[in-house]
């Protein structure tokens, strides 16, 4: 098993590909990292799980995209973002401990995050 790690740059957003390159995977895992993270954040899991499961280091191609948006501006460096999050809100809600309000709301960016995502994936996997 060889894994190698590219940066490859699908609709628009720039990802870790892992994979073993003597291997013709069959199967693509993508994750995704959380607000704040930079976008291989989560990378460690694909040469992980590759070494812990050869069945998985044949058939899998892992990718890590980093989500479109720079927190930089917001004195992040390095951070991404799916789409922009209302902390002043969540520090609200975080007082009250009354969260229901997170699981009936779209928070504004994230359908358009999501489309971009699907399109990355669409052309993951060809």
């Amino acid at each position: 098993m060889t894994v190698t790690a590219t940066v490859e740059s699908f609709n628009q957003l720039d990802c870790l590909v892992i994979s073993d390159s003597t291997a013709t995977p069959d199967l693509l895992v993508v994750l995704c990292h959380g607000f704040g993270a930079p976008g291989d954040d989560l990378a460690e899991f694909g040469p992980w799980l590759m070494q812990n499961s050869p069945q998985l280091a044949a058939r899998c191609r892992f990718v890590f995209p980093a989500a479109p948006l720079d927190l930089a501006r917001y004195g992040m460096p390095g951070a991404r973002a799916w789409w922009p999050i209302n902390i002043a809100m969540l520090a609200k809600l975080n007082e009250t401990q009354d969260f229901s309000q997170l699981t009936e709301m779209t928070p504004p960016g994230m359908h358009p995050a999501a489309e971009q995502l699907h399109t990355a994936i669409n052309q993951m996997q060809q």
